[in-house]
């Protein structure tokens, strides 16, 4: 498959690029496309687009939103336009914060963000993500990543070792996801998958992933 991802400059992205590398096409950007007509060029031939946004500590707070509200549904329109097949967006279980940590949650919860820049851009830019999947447009999953940890160790309730995280992104990138049987007629292109690593007391539920994407992560006795 011919890949594309955003945020070259994300540790994250830069091991994904390196991980689909050995047997997909994989390219990168590090910024947003300073046209439309450099997005089409680059995008031309891909088939399916990995979209993660910066976290620049440096950019004001109201730049950071409106950036990427804007830049998701100018990449989405553009994927459609353009005939890529899926479209996966790297979100964030952070967008649960507010809700009591006592709580095991699913992908049925809503989410309640809080007023922090980056989940509150995450969860702008998921927002969007179902705009358009529910649309039936381009086939949209969002992978809700836990913490994303490069050491076999933490202290999170939800944390996302490395090869997990590697390993949900190329089950999201290869895997055809078929629509339940009483909604057969309709294409499934709207997927939500919590992803993070199995430790004692996690906090969120990742039965989807594990069965519908073959995701299979890790077991640490911590």
């Amino acid at each position: 498959m011919r890949i594309f991802c955003t945020n070259s400059s994300s540790p994250l992205i830069q091991a994904t690029e390196q991980w689909l590398n050995k047997i997909h096409s994989v390219k990168t950007v590090k910024n947003f496309f300073s046209s439309e007509n450099e997005s089409k060029t680059l995008m031309q031939g891909t088939d399916v687009f990995i979209h993660s946004l910066s976290e620049d500590p440096d950019m004001e707070d109201q730049t950071k939103l409106d950036e990427a509200i804007r830049q998701t549904y100018a990449l989405l329109s553009t994927c459609v336009e353009m005939g890529v097949k899926r479209f996966i967006f790297l979100g964030t279980l952070d967008t649960f914060k507010a809700y009591d940590p006592d709580y095991i949650i699913d992908e049925m919860w809503k989410p309640k963000p809080t007023a922090e820049i980056n989940v509150l851009t995450s969860h702008m830019s998921e927002f969007i993500c179902k705009e358009f999947g529910r649309e039936h447009k381009i086939d949209v999953r969002v992978l809700r990543l836990g913490e994303v940890c490069w050491e076999e160790s933490s202290n999170s309730d939800s944390p996302l070792f490395i090869v997990d995280a590697l390993q949900a992104i190329q089950r999201t990138v290869e895997t055809d996801l078929i629509s339940p049987d009483y909604i057969r007629y309709v294409p499934n292109t709207w997927n939500v998958f919590h992803i993070q690593s199995v430790v004692p007391n996690m906090r969120f539920k990742i039965i989807k992933a594990e069965d519908e994407l073959g995701f299979s992560p890790q077991r640490l006795d911590l």
